[in-house]
């Protein structure tokens, strides 16, 4: 199963803080699977993402992450 849209996650992301270059949201990508997101901007063209992933649930989930580089068309 891959779950690669916020519309197709179990919970919807909530911002609980949020700073000037600095966000953290939670939500579930799936039920029992809780996230725990910061974002920080380092740059006007780079992030650092930190996510702490949790199972609260009673079964055995195996996750595979995988980044997304977006890298703009330059003129």
């Amino acid at each position: 199963m891959v779950v690669g849209k916020t519309r197709e996650f179990a919970q919807q992301p909530v911002v609980v803080a949020s700073f000037p270059d600095m966000a953290v949201v939670e939500y579930q990508p799936l039920k029992g699977v809780r996230v725990q997101e910061t974002f920080c901007t380092y740059s006007s063209g780079s992030a650092v993402i930190n996510l702490v992933i949790e199972n609260t649930s009673d079964l055995s989930h195996t996750i595979l992450l995988y980044p997304f580089v977006h890298l703009p068309a330059t003129p």
